[in-house]
């Protein structure tokens, strides 16, 4: 919902989440209506996820209904904050850290979080002098003086059709009015403790001010600074760059893996496995005794149960079965790859090495090379692209211009 916002608009808005809220209740997929609903881009997109966040980081009031929510999948009734309105979802709790694990922290929190106080509070200070920031003190005598209990606790409201026309306060070509600074009171909830309607008035005030000042200095940045509107203007360049590189490349290859795999069908070629054998090695652990391991398997090697012969008759014999790659094991290495039996040595021992299939180099599967395929495949496709953007826009240089540049340099 927007700060400016009409009363009708207000109401439609509450009348979305409200209508949002019974479609969870009636078995909705929350994450779905999160990616369809949100006016929260960085995590609509990510079916409303947000990262971990402890009290006191974020908005009090939608902080206080997150940590409310007891069960993972309990999902909040429609909160109403500054920045709009919203349903929580609890996905996860982490228990908080001891003391001694989270001393540190907290001491260097304590610390960094009072240095910007008074760093913020010293720049507020300065630019309301710049911008010549005024109270109506007449419109603030008003709110002193309709301000209850009840609207210092957040229970009430300034009554609307009460609310006198007028200014609360002006700075630079800004004016703040009484409708809005109410309006501001709704929306914000309570900040400071205290009973004394003067003390909250004030308290309120200054609270408003200080975002209203900070949003209109931030607004203006590029044209009071010039380098910095430059520094930004770069800035903007490479986010587009990124954002066009996001969506023509990374975004194009994640969802359409299709292409990817039809990438992959054209260049599996160039992504082979090793060539690999299936074998039996018998190695003999007594040395000097190639002739009686030869003469025992010879006889024996038809059998079906050679191996067990060859155990019972040559202690110690050991038997491994198994399939093996080029460049695996240095003895297989080193013998001829072809189908039947070669008599070799293994750290001494005599041995014999039984080959029954010998397998050529095969593409390597699609899930095994994915993440390389996606590398060069990105990198081909924006190759692609910058020599399109080439031929379709004729790009011209100042040769005098660039001259001067590298003198400068």
């Amino acid at each position: 919902v927007a700060k400016d916002a009409t009363e009708s608009e207000e109401k439609e808005a509450e009348k979305k989440i409200n209508d949002i809220y019974n479609q969870l209740r009636s078995g909705a997929n929350f994450e779905e209506l999160a990616r369809k609903e949100s006016d929260h881009i960085s995590t609509a997109a990510n079916g409303g996820v947000m990262d971990w966040f402890g009290a006191g980081e974020i908005t009090s009031s939608f902080s206080e209904a997150a940590f409310s929510l007891e069960r993972v999948g309990d999902i909040s009734q429609p909160i109403r904050t500054t920045n709009g309105w919203h349903i929580i979802k609890l996905l996860a709790k982490k228990n908080p850290p001891s003391y001694e694990e989270a001393k540190k922290y907290l001491e260097s929190q304590l610390k960094q979080s009072n240095i910007t106080s008074k760093a913020k509070e010293s720049l507020i200070t300065k630019l309301k002098d710049e911008y010549n920031y005024k109270v109506n003190s007449s419109s603030r005598q008003w709110f002193i003086d309709h301000t209850d209990s009840l609207i210092i606790r957040g229970i009430d409201d300034y009554r609307k059709f009460a609310i006198p026309e007028g200014t609360l306060y002006t700075f630079a070509d800004k004016k703040i009015t009484n409708a809005e600074f109410a309006n501001f009171v709704r929306n914000r909830g309570p900040i400071v403790k205290t009973t004394n309607p003067s003390t909250y008035v004030n308290a309120m005030i200054k609270a408003n001010s200080s975002d209203e000042i900070m949003e209109y200095e931030n607004s203006i940045l590029e044209t009071k600074y010039p380098e910095f509107g430059e520094y930004i203007n770069e800035f903007k360049e490479d986010v587009l760059v990124f954002d066009i590189s996001e969506t023509r490349l990374w975004n194009k290859i994640n969802k359409d893996t299709t292409q990817l795999y039809n990438y992959y069908e054209q260049k599996k070629n160039e992504y082979m496995s090793p060539r690999s054998l299936m074998a039996k090695i018998y190695t003999y652990k007594k040395k000097g005794g190639e002739k009686t391991l030869w003469k025992v398997y010879k006889k024996n090697a038809n059998k079906v149960n050679c191996d067990d012969i060859l155990k019972e008759k040559l202690d110690p014999i050991t038997i491994e079965d198994g399939e093996w790659y080029e460049g695996e094991n240095a003895v297989l290495d080193r013998i001829d790859w072809k189908r039947g039996t070669e008599r070799t040595t293994i750290d001494g021992y005599p041995a014999i090495i039984k080959i029954s299939l010998v397998r050529a180099p095969k593409p390597l599967p699609y899930e095994d090379v994915k993440e390389e395929l996606m590398d060069r495949f990105a990198e081909e496709t924006y190759n692609s692209w910058i020599e399109q953007l080439n031929r379709q826009y004729n790009v011209m240089i100042n040769d005098a211009v660039l001259k001067e540049m590298k003198d400068q340099l």
